[in-house]
């Protein structure tokens, strides 16, 4: 089965967990080509909070971050600020680990995203919700994450919230890339953050220096 057909099954049993609130579950997933993803040379992951209800756009494209990421042309109401800079961060990753930024289409991204908590929420995120997204949906989040066989997860604001599933391994001595089950981490701030430019700019600048230090192997 194709892996988003997998994340599809895998959504019809968190909607039936989430009950009532699953009227709002907008589904994540890749945003490019399954053909793409299965070739990329970095899976990367982007773990975010949860998606943002703004001007009734997630009714617009139908609860799918899939679809109103990867056609920003037809929902102007959408900043598109988070879109913008984990394109981004994605090649900035991609060039920081040495490793070729495969062709892609220009309206797709060579990512995958996961919210945290999926029903959708408002402009700003409720840590109250997020914590007990962490907690009481671990399994689903993490079976998301088994499905899409990431090399890479990038937290965006979110490493708070799942420490407490254990097993974090510190790399390096900045606090910003841990390892976990053969998957490495970073520990950014959200992408649609003021201050999420500068954090990612320590994270590549750890990135870097803990390649030089050999704590890892790059592309």
């Amino acid at each position: 089965m194709i892996v988003q057909g997998q994340l599809d099954c895998l959504f019809d049993c968190w909607r039936t967990h989430l009950g009532p609130a699953a009227a709002r579950f907008v589904r994540d997933g890749v945003m490019c080509s399954e053909r793409d993803w299965a070739a990329l040379p970095l899976r990367i992951v982007f773990l975010l909070k949860e998606a943002h209800d703004r001007d009734g756009v997630m009714a617009k494209c139908q609860h799918d971050l899939v679809k109103l990421w990867c056609n920003p042309q037809d929902y102007a109401e959408n900043r598109k600020t988070a879109e913008g800079r984990v394109k981004q961060w994605t090649t900035d990753l991609y060039q920081a680990l040495g490793a070729p930024l495969p062709a892609q289409d220009p309206r797709q991204l060579p990512c995958a995203v996961v919210n945290l908590s999926k029903p959708a929420g408002t402009s700003r995120a409720n840590d109250k919700v997020l914590h007990d997204a962490a907690l009481h949906q671990a399994w689903f989040i993490q079976e998301q994450l088994r499905i899409l066989q990431p090399h890479w997860v990038v937290c965006g604001g979110t490493l708070r919230f799942i420490n407490a599933w254990g097993g974090f391994e510190k790399i390096g001595s900045s606090g910003l890339i841990f390892r976990r089950q053969n998957v490495y981490w970073t520990n950014h701030y959200h992408p649609s953050y003021s201050g999420a430019p500068a954090r990612h700019s320590q994270v590549i600048e750890a990135l870097r220096q803990a390649g030089r230090e050999g704590r890892f192997r790059t592309a």
